[in-house]
């Protein structure tokens, strides 16, 4: 199911494996780029996993209208096997587009939903900057891409994703 307001948008897909499996992914930049469904994640310059809030980790990043060019993000939420969120485009005191995945027990595993939310960049970047920078598809297909991961075992371990 995708999801789309004013400010935010987001996918949700239900997966058949347990939180701490799917956590050691998306709470990991390498797995970031191994499950990206935008295409524009292409490198991270951080081996592990995510520890806390304020965790800073750059990815290499290629955006077509910008070409290739890297990005800072800091962690602003991270509960283990429930959320981890990052903001990227940091405008500072948490101000910029922010980017996670929440955790929740379905019936048939755990629904996860990957969102991007723009509320916090001020009104006159908005439009400057054309938010959002990915569509809910492409979350959707990170999802999936997620899944086929988790299916293959690479969630046994952050070194599986290098």
């Amino acid at each position: 199911m995708n999801h789309l307001s004013a400010q935010r948008i987001a996918a949700r897909r239900t997966l058949p494996f347990p939180a701490s499996s799917i956590f050691e992914i998306v709470a990991s930049p390498p797995g970031q780029v191994l499950i990206d469904g935008s295409g524009m994640l292409t490198r991270a310059h951080n081996p592990g996993r995510l520890a806390g809030v304020g965790d800073v980790f750059v990815m290499a990043m290629y955006y077509p209208p910008y070409g290739p060019y890297e990005i800072r993000n800091e962690v602003t939420v991270l509960e283990p096997n429930v959320a981890v969120e990052w903001c990227a485009f940091s405008l500072g005191d948490g101000h910029g587009v922010h980017f996670g995945y929440e955790l929740s027990p379905a019936d048939l595993g755990m629904e996860v939903t990957s969102y991007c939310d723009w509320s916090a960049v001020p009104i006159l970047l908005r439009s400057r900057w054309s938010l959002p920078f990915i569509t809910t598809d492409q979350l959707a297909l990170t999802l999936e891409n997620l899944e086929g991961v988790l299916r293959r075992g690479a969630g046994q371990g952050v070194s599986a994703l290098g």
